[in-house]
């Protein structure tokens, strides 16, 4: 299962994860493909990852869910997603609750109900398996749910649960990093794509290859995105996957995107740079030993 890295603060909106799909065949795992990008871009506000089911009515669940929101105002995305994600989960009778299982973890920024000029970072989950208990549990209903960054420097959540002791590492690194280094961003990206990378070392489901796509709160609603390599400061909605086997080379991707008048696929470019290029941080600037 896919394997989603959220990460929030008052200027950045991160969502990482593993490029792996599972074919079910006869009801045993049987094939692995590393290919697909996933990521959602709502009207430039909110990334969202998801993990569960790659497919709906035939269809990546990206391209399912920018069909699915298209010409709908965008204060009614979160719940339709939850009551369209929950009625085809529904339909798959041939499965049993406790294989049903489907999140969308999103991060970004929204405007403040009080005062519409200011951006407040927020996380949300929609799904209908992350229960009360931290525990992966399928169940029919789908809930959303709000997490405000509130008086908390940064958020660092991973999705699904299980992996709750790395995330627990990685969040101090990151701590760490964002204390030597305030205001940049580049170490924390190559931190959750090592976060994703260590989880795969030991989980055949999760891929060590990688896609990361960044918000920017100051790209909020411009509409404008990165072409290029990542450069401090990062000013412009920017995607790129990294593929192990490949020795790391860079993929820059547009995210599937949507707006009330507006909807986009997704598009995946090869750029023919290392990681290195992109701003791999130097040993110094990793985490501490």
């Amino acid at each position: 299962m896919t394997l989603i890295v959220a990460y929030l603060d008052k200027d950045y909106a991160v969502i990482a994860s593993d490029r792996r799909i599972t074919w079910n065949l006869g009801g045993a795992r049987s094939q692995y493909e590393d290919v697909e990008n996933k990521a959602l871009l709502l009207c430039g506000h909110l990334l969202v990852g998801y993990t569960g089911f790659a497919r709906f009515d035939g269809l990546r669940t990206d391209e399912f869910i920018v069909r699915v929101l298209t010409g709908l105002p965008v204060s009614e995305y979160l719940a339709t997603i939850a009551r369209i994600t929950e009625q085809r989960i529904r339909n798959m009778r041939r499965l049993k609750v406790k294989q049903r299982g489907h999140a969308y973890l999103a991060v970004g920024f929204l405007n403040n109900l009080e005062d519409p000029e200011v951006l407040v970072p927020v996380a949300f989950s929609i799904s209908n398996a992350l229960g009360p208990t931290g525990r992966w549990q399928p169940q029919n209903d789908f809930r959303v749910e709000r997490y405000p960054l509130g008086d908390h420097p940064f958020l660092l959540r991973t999705v699904p649960p299980g992996h709750d002791e790395l995330a627990t590492k990685y969040r101090k690194w990151v701590a760490h990093y964002r204390k030597a280094r305030p205001g940049r961003m580049r170490g924390i990206l190559d931190l959750m794509v090592r976060l994703i990378r260590e989880a795969a070392s030991t989980n055949d489901a999760i891929s060590p290859d990688v896609s990361v796509a960044v918000l920017p709160k100051v790209a909020v609603g411009s509409g404008e995105f990165g072409v290029g390599l990542v450069r401090e400061p990062i000013v412009e909605v920017s995607a790129f996957s990294l593929v192990q086997s490949e020795g790391d080379v860079v993929s820059m991707y547009g995210p599937a995107t949507v707006c009330p008048a507006f909807a986009s696929y997704g598009a995946e470019t090869h750029f023919g740079a290392s990681a290195d290029q992109f701003g791999r941080p130097r040993p110094s600037a990793g985490p501490p030993p």
